[in-house]
């Protein structure tokens, strides 16, 4: 069973888009969520939009389940927001199968 280009393409799409909210948390909670400087939340923002998000978490205590599920919300949509770059890119660029 072969999979054509188009979803292939797409699905690499949200899997890199989810893999990215993963690193972005991954860094935070070994960095003990320390203050970013101004380059780093732009870099963020830019890879991750949905990580404005994380707003909504201010109140929420570092290294708990409750900041995981959010984030885990986050990667989700950031998933999605990619996937959907992805299926434009590839309706775009690739000939039909």
């Amino acid at each position: 069973m072969t999979v054509s280009k188009r979803p292939k393409l797409t699905y690499s799409f949200a899997a890199l888009g989810l893999t990215i909210a993963i690193l972005i948390f991954v860094y935070l909670e070994i960095t003990n969520f320390d203050r970013l400087g101004e380059i780093s939340v732009a870099l963020i923002l830019i890879l991750c939009p949905p990580a404005l998000l994380s707003v909504v978490f201010l109140d929420i205590q570092p290294h708990s389940v409750e900041i995981a599920i959010g984030w885990l919300i986050i990667g989700i949509l950031n998933a999605g927001l990619y996937g959907a770059i992805g299926a434009s890119v590839s309706k775009h660029f690739c000939k039909s199968d």
